[in-house]
């Protein structure tokens, strides 16, 4: 571990930076949406599993609006009893989630992958701490989610991919992935077509 570079310490950190940029819904899709949805009452938050699409947690926030994204977790995690290290700046670990050092996947001497917890809302990455963005809507969406920083010859070439769909096992052992979820499981069996469904406005 001795030639990891040293800018990494900043990814392990926290990973709440993204490059992706704002996708826009169709108007034809908001108009959907409002027919299908079930109507919210406040703002909403969860927290992911890293190795599961399964949330551990989703709550919804009441008068929201004017609070950082970083007071409504550390809130909602107290409020729920869940184990985590961090401030309302970021997430360090959520229920002993790796960190630090631990948090660490040599791939090869070129290429490595530093994992930590990010946050969206709205499913924009804002690269920003969590205590400087503050919520403006009580239909606001704050997810937070176990990503990776991936880095290759010498430079970093993504920010925050989620660990759910990689699955490393020394993060998600297989005993803590479902049949359906397991990696291997899905390299022997050929994707099929889902069906469209109430809840698929994002895809509309």
């Amino acid at each position: 571990m001795d030639n990891v570079p040293a800018e990494i310490g900043a990814a392990v950190i926290y990973l709440g930076f993204s490059r992706k940029r704002m996708t826009m819904f169709k108007p034809t899709s908001l108009l959907l949406c409002s027919f299908l949805s079930v109507p919210v009452f406040g703002a909403s938050l969860t927290i992911g599993d890293p190795c599961s699409t399964k949330p551990w947690l989703t709550t919804s926030v009441e008068k929201a609006v004017g609070t950082s994204v970083g007071k409504i977790t550390i809130d909602a995690l107290d409020a729920n009893s869940i184990a985590y290290l961090g401030t309302d700046a970021g997430i360090s670990s959520i229920k002993d989630s790796v960190l630090g050092m631990n948090a660490m996947e040599v791939v090869s001497p070129t290429e490595l992958r530093a994992y930590g917890w990010c946050y969206r809302i709205n499913g924009i990455e804002p690269s920003l701490y969590a205590n400087e963005v503050f919520l403006t809507s009580e239909l606001d969406e704050i997810e937070w989610f176990f990503g990776f920083a991936h880095y290759k010859d010498g430079e970093w070439i993504s920010m925050c991919e989620p660990t759910n769909r990689l699955k490393p096992l020394f993060i998600c052992p297989l005993d803590k992935i479902s049949d359906q979820e397991s990696p291997l499981k899905q390299a022997e069996e050929p994707p099929t077509a889902a069906l469209p469904s109430n809840d698929s406005c994002s895809s509309l």
